[in-house]
């Protein structure tokens, strides 16, 4: 990805984060933005704690000239009302639960920051690791009391162009039954913007090269990893399989994109 999918792709992880012990569900940060900094008069419009993301400044790889060594800044803002001395935002107040933000402070919002981002390895669609905490920053702003900030920055490195990755490891089979087959795959990790899987086929040896190629084969759902199909004349059959991306909608509702095909061919008997 990209440094603008990166920084999608980190609100979206962020927006994303649920309080384990909430059966509810509710969400650990009231919001996520990415911004260099909201005007002042749009802060108390926010449900705390708040989330920033903030591209920082960025390096070629010496050995890769397409990647960017990037950094990112998330800046994390928590407010507890009702506090003239400033440890409610550092330490939490009048909780409501367990399961809430309500009443967290900076220092309880942290760990579910790191368990977000901060050792993602691939498999939430970014290599990400954190770099550095700043020191906690205060501000007593009137008719909020105090609001306390901390900086965290991760690097991560990302390409100079946009990527749609397809799946992998795409297989498909002849069944023992007549005309059937099943194909199977590994989806790449859900994105901000990834809609759903496209399979399709044609006769032959020549895979369809576009989501509108060829056949369609119905999935059961957006990002299922497996089909089965029946009723094809014996032959040879050519498969290709996509995911579709939408970066315009929030959640996606289009075929905007689509990652390169992953094929495999296979002869029905």
């Amino acid at each position: 990805m990209n440094t603008y999918q990166v920084c999608r792709q980190v609100k979206y992880l962020v927006d994303q984060r649920r309080w384990e012990d909430n059966p509810s569900n509710e969400s650990v940060f009231g919001a996520a933005v990415v911004s260099v900094a909201p005007q002042a008069e749009a802060m108390d419009k926010f449900r705390y704690p708040l989330a920033m993301v903030i591209p920082g400044s960025a390096t070629v790889d010496e050995e890769e000239m397409d990647l960017l060594e990037q950094m990112i800044t998330v800046r994390v803002i928590c407010m507890v009302e009702a506090d003239g001395y400033g440890e409610s935002p550092l330490i939490g107040a009048h909780r409501i639960s367990t399961g809430s933000s309500d009443g967290r402070g900076i220092l309880e919002i942290e760990p579910e920051l790191f368990a977000a981002i901060a050792r993602s390895s691939g498999a939430d669609g970014i290599e990400i690791r954190l770099w550095s905490s700043s020191e906690v920053q205060a501000e007593l702003v009137e008719d909020l009391g105090y609001v306390i900030a901390r900086d965290y920055t991760f690097g991560c490195l990302t390409t100079t162009t946009k990527t749609y990755p397809p799946p992998f490891k795409f297989v498909v089979k002849n069944s023992v039954g007549i005309g059937q087959g099943t194909a199977g795959w590994t989806n790449p990790a859900i994105r901000f913007d990834s809609y759903h899987v496209v399979l399709r086929y044609a006769s032959g040896s020549i895979p369809p090269p576009t989501i509108s190629s060829g056949t369609g084969i119905p999935l059961i759902t957006d990002f299922a990893t497996s089909a089965a199909f029946s009723g094809f004349v014996a032959g040879s059959y050519a498969f290709s399989i996509f995911v579709t991306y939408d970066e315009m909608s929030e959640p996606p509702d289009s075929d905007d994109f689509s990652s390169p095909a992953a094929t495999d061919t296979v002869t029905i008997t």
